[in-house]
């Protein structure tokens, strides 16, 4: 605090102006003065005297929001005030740009102002009260936007717009519901929300994880499956004469083990080393030997904790563990539903009965029969498990999502 307020009305350049009173607010802007230094902003709290006369604030007035003073004289509040900076920060573009999506700026000041009403720091100790609305708004908001949207762009650009506003919307959703107190670290949410794509936010937030040694030999492993993802990616962008199915399924390996199964867990490597608990995504999904473990403890485990939390649990409490496990499953087909099918423009509903046959394998594996003959375990319960999740993969990824949002992706790929 004590550099803030040796700020002055001198500098030449701008102003952010926060509230000092509150340390998170003081927090965060410590951590980020280095880049407001470099695009020429210094920070000065809203009590400073000559803040106070600036921004035509009375004695005692409460303070709403952040505000920025630009070099220009302009006073800008709020969610712009945000974006305003962000524009003179080059790693900040991505949210710029999402910021110009028709409904985006509607949405992110109804956030900010629910925050900054709802906001109170408490012996260090920031805190944002609990809301349904606020917390699970971005995830209807978001989709909706991009779905209205999505006529105006290509199927594959609707693909990708669709799949990270829902990414986005859950991103807030778990952040939102395990900071219902505060931890002493603020970067350590900004971390969670733009920079590990996992989903157990109460988890990784935990400030009080132990730092793991990450061996050459993991690092090395990850970095051969980035490799491995791009090599597939540029046989898939490159080669016409490879059947189109053929071609969009070795496209959607690649991406796989580009993304899910490298940098993920690239990313995993780095912040355990950090401190942070933050298990890779993919679990070496294809060792499993029963599907509810390939599917609840191995593939994707951020999709599968987010389910199991607002699914799975729930259900199981009001009806009983079966039914919960069939709508988990129907939950997960209706969500690559309207990633994959709805971009594509056909194939409705064949994903969710991929799903649908996943469930129905979770079953006949529990079975007394499939435990007899060994169907839950060793190489007839692997063997089982893979034929289940491989053989009806068409259903997934359609021919009409290969055709019309897989394989633009690839030509877009081999022209740069």
């Amino acid at each position: 605090m004590t550099e803030i307020t040796k700020t002055t009305d001198g500098n030449g350049g701008g102003w952010v102006l926060i509230d000092g009173d509150c340390p998170m607010c003081v927090g965060l802007a410590g951590r980020l003065a280095g880049v407001f230094e470099r695009i020429g902003y210094g920070v000065a709290p809203q009590q400073t005297p000559w803040v106070r006369e600036r921004l035509g604030l009375k004695v005692g007035e409460p303070l709403t929001e952040l505000r920025v003073l630009s070099p220009s004289g302009q006073v800008v509040g709020g969610a712009d005030a945000i974006v305003f900076v962000a524009k003179s920060v080059w790693w900040a573009w991505p949210f710029v740009a999402l910021t110009r999506i028709p409904g985006a700026m509607f949405i992110l000041r109804a956030l900010y102002r629910r925050f900054a009403a709802n906001r109170h720091c408490i012996s260090n100790a920031c805190y944002v009260r609990r809301s349904k609305p606020i917390a699970w708004g971005p995830l209807v908001l978001m989709p909706a936007v991009a779905i209205a949207i999505g006529q105006l762009v290509s199927p594959w650009v609707f693909m990708w717009l669709l799949a990270f506003s829902i990414y986005a919307g859950c991103k807030w959703l778990t952040w939102y519901q395990a900071s219902s107190g505060c931890y002493s670290r603020c970067g350590r949410y900004v971390q969670y929300l733009l920079c590990w794509p996992g989903m157990d936010a109460t988890r990784f937030l935990n400030s009080s994880a132990s730092k793991v040694r990450v061996t050459a030999r993991q690092w090395t492993w990850s970095i051969f499956k980035v490799a491995i993802g791009c090599g597939l990616l540029f046989v898939a962008s490159r080669f016409e004469g490879l059947d189109a199915f053929a071609s969009g399924m070795i496209a959607i390996v690649g991406l796989g083990l580009l993304l899910h199964f490298g940098l993920f867990e690239i990313l995993a490597h780095f912040f355990q080393k950090r401190g942070s608990q933050a298990a890779p995504i993919m679990c070496r999904p294809f060792c499993s030997t029963t599907l509810g473990e390939f599917w609840g403890r191995r593939w994707n485990t951020a999709f599968s904790e987010l389910l199991r939390q607002h699914v799975f649990l729930p259900l199981s409490r009001r009806v009983n563990p079966q039914a919960a496990t069939v709508a988990s499953f129907v939950a997960s087909g209706l969500v690559h539903d309207l990633v994959i099918s709805l971009p594509a423009g056909a194939g409705f509903c064949q994903p969710t009965l991929y799903f649908l046959i996943q469930a129905l394998g979770v079953f006949v594996q529990r079975t007394a029969v499939a435990k007899a003959v060994g169907l839950h375990r060793g190489p007839v319960g692997w063997a089982y498990t893979m034929a289940i999740v491989i053989a009806p993969v068409s259903l997934l990824f359609t021919s009409p999502f290969i055709v019309r949002v897989v394989l633009p992706v690839m030509s877009w790929i081999a022209a740069w």
